[in-house]
């Protein structure tokens, strides 16, 4: 799982992570740190950027590959953990619908 900003990162993993998942932060939309080669080798990468980057994250998952899902929330992923109400179950259903780009 990538997510913008390790703050995010943190939260995706101690509420919405299990043991078999990763779960790294970008350091912003604008700029991927290198990740992608960090994940090529992946067997599902899912992108979840703020709300406001969802042409970043298609770019994002392009530049991984077809083993890449876009995860579009209405909110930032640690808003919606920490005031939105997102359950790890809710987080799972997010996570079955990415979008293949």
């Amino acid at each position: 799982i990538i997510t913008e900003g390790a703050k995010k990162a943190a939260v995706t993993r101690i509420y919405g992570g299990d043991k078999g998942v990763t779960v790294l932060g970008v350091p912003s939309k604008s700029d991927f740190g290198g990740v992608t080669d960090c994940v090529k080798g992946c067997a599902r990468v899912w992108v979840v950027l703020d709300p406001d980057g969802w042409d970043r994250a298609r770019l994002l998952a392009r530049q991984i590959g077809s083993n890449a899902r876009v995860v579009d929330l209405p909110m930032k992923v640690d808003d919606a953990f920490l005031h939105g109400g997102l359950t790890r179950d809710g987080w799972i259903d997010y996570l079955q619908q990415g979008v293949k780009i």
